[in-house]
């Protein structure tokens, strides 16, 4: 009896632990599915999250090239209108200076004809010098030496005195243009002797309008070192003192007035 039921519960025991090596193995089986499935579902997300990165990235790349695109556009268009502005700025300049060289004309033909009723006439312009009975056209020496103080012209006495006598005639005489114009020798710095020819040209004209000779018929100008009397040859070699004598005949301001006389041809 007692040997019976130890045979039983042998078998009964083995029979559980066999049931219970085969439930662990199931559930070891079970779990390492699962893990493979998460992997694959983590990799699924993974790729799927590259993906959008990339197509992000991609998106981006498109705007940026847009943009780009879109300035050169912009700066090729600036520049088009700019070309266009400085274009239309030139044509209006130039019909600008079309139109006025048309008015110049028109009025050169209305000054240079007259219309009449029945005929046309032309008129020649020609201008001449005003004498004023031998004393014009004169040439003046300012200065022995040739130098005046800093920024001062001054016109010795005896200038003064034919200037005055000069003044006087031109105030009882008829001209249309008086010349004044200054020289310097070339002594020194040519565009200091510029100026310094401009200040002895100015120098007589201011005595002149001060004396009744109106402003608008004046003709100042400064020649500088240009159209020297001495030749290089008559000075040359000379010491600074001769050299400054030599030279006297540049230091001047010479004179001349003129006239127009008209001409009037009927056609």
């Amino acid at each position: 009896m007692d040997g019976t039921g130890s045979a039983r519960a042998g078998s009964t025991g083995a029979q559980g632990g066999a049931g219970g090596g085969t439930q662990a193995g199931a559930g070891g089986a079970g779990g390492g599915a699962r893990s493979a499935e998460e992997q694959a579902r983590q990799a699924k997300s993974a790729a799927a999250a590259a993906a959008a990165a990339a197509r992000q990235a991609e998106a981006e790349r498109m705007i940026e090239r847009d943009r780009a695109a879109e300035a050169r556009r912009a700066e090729e268009e600036q520049r088009a209108a700019e070309k266009a502005r400085l274009a239309e700025q030139q044509r209006i300049a130039e019909e600008e200076r079309l139109a006025r060289e048309a008015a110049e004309r028109a009025e050169a033909e209305r000054r240079g004809r007259i219309e009449t009723a029945a005929n046309r006439v032309l008129i020649d312009e020609n201008e001449r010098l005003q004498q004023l009975d031998g004393m014009l056209p004169m040439s003046l020496s300012l200065d022995e030496r040739g130098m005046f103080d800093f920024d001062r012209y001054e016109l010795r006495p005896e200038v003064k005195a034919i200037l005055d006598v000069l003044a006087s005639k031109l105030n009882e005489s008829t001209y249309d243009r008086l010349h004044v114009m200054g020289f310097a020798d070339r002594l020194g710095e040519e565009d200091y002797n510029q100026r310094l020819s401009e200040k002895r040209a100015w120098a007589v004209a201011g005595y002149l309008m001060n004396k009744g000779v109106p402003p608008y018929k004046l003709r100042v100008q400064g020649r500088g070192e240009r159209d020297s009397q001495p030749t290089h040859d008559q000075c040359e070699g000379l010491d600074r003192p001769a050299m400054i004598e030599c030279l006297q005949k540049d230091r001047r301001v010479e004179i001349a007035a003129t006239v127009k006389d008209y001409q009037l041809k009927v056609q």
